[in-house]
């Protein structure tokens, strides 16, 4: 069996899993999470539902692209 490495999943954590660039999250790169750019952006219905997405963050593009291709289902 072929388990990934620490640094191998440290690393992966830090690109985006919809698109494969860099996801800028702060936290996976060691900064404070308090400081990461998700924070400042709505929850995909999804993820707010309790569907997990794993353990790496989608960059500022994909969840745009996301957010936009997400129904509103508010009434």
């Amino acid at each position: 069996m072929n388990t990934p490495s620490l640094s191998s999943r440290a690393a992966a954590a830090l690109l985006c899993p919809r698109c494969g660039q860099a996801n800028q999250c702060a936290a996976a790169a060691g900064q404070p999470a308090g400081s990461c750019w998700c924070l400042h952006q709505p929850v995909l219905p999804s993820i707010s539902a309790g569907t997990p997405i794993g353990d790496r963050c989608y960059c500022p593009d994909c969840l745009q692209a996301l957010l936009q291709a997400t129904p509103d289902t508010t009434p």
